[in-house]
């Protein structure tokens, strides 16, 4: 009967590193035999073999309390706290170490990037022309005639538009031919501006 239990994810029994070994050889550990110690089942280890850690971490050759076996590959969680490495199926230990070490690398050019499409990182200067704009309409409203703030928050709105466009093609969310057809529609806008600010200001 399949008694197979879960464990922690970065545990040794899914950590590419795990290893049998009979000096000086070393082999993986593969997919069928993982789900077996899942089980408690090491039938398939013969006496030649012991298993441990391809880096070193523990090994059942050297100061390893057998009956710990279980809590060492199935249950104890090695988040942060060593090698871990997912398992690859087919993989070499030596590619799979290359990986690793080029894996921080990838990381932070993952986070450069996410950091570069951030407005609050990389947009601040279009947040502070949204925070101007925004300042502009508090101040036109109490100085203005009323007849004429509509007008001024319609300017707002498409301002607001070219920032946000210019924000997406900052993020390369938007190509440059679509970026120039937004702004193409945002400026054929600004007739209809001008025409209902003659039509309300009485000049038809």
């Amino acid at each position: 009967m399949n008694v197979m239990k879960s464990s922690p994810k970065e545990a040794c029994v899914n950590c590419h590193f795990i290893m049998k070994h009979s000096n000086p050889n070393k082999f993986a550990i593969t997919a069928d035999e993982r789900d077996s110690i899942r089980n408690r089942d090491y039938s398939w280890l013969h006496d030649c073999y012991a298993l441990g850690c391809y880096h070193g971490i523990w090994d059942e050759g050297y100061n390893f309390n057998i009956e710990r076996r279980n809590e060492m590959i199935v249950t104890t969680n090695r988040k942060d706290g060593c090698f871990f490495f997912p398992y690859k199926e087919g993989m070499l230990f030596p590619a799979a170490e290359k990986l690793q070490k080029r894996e921080p690398l990838h990381m932070s050019q993952k986070f450069q990037k996410h950091a570069s499409s951030n407005p609050w990182i990389s947009g601040s200067f279009y947040l502070a022309s949204f925070l101007m704009i925004m300042a502009g309409i508090l101040v036109v409203s109490k100085v203005v005639d009323p007849f004429i703030l509509p007008i001024v928050i319609i300017g707002t709105l498409l301002a607001v538009s070219v920032v946000g466009a210019f924000q997406l093609r900052q993020d390369q969310a938007l190509n440059q031919q679509n970026f120039l057809s937004l702004m193409g529609l945002t400026f054929k806008q600004l007739p209809f501006v001008r025409e209902k600010r003659d039509t309300e200001g009485g000049h038809p």
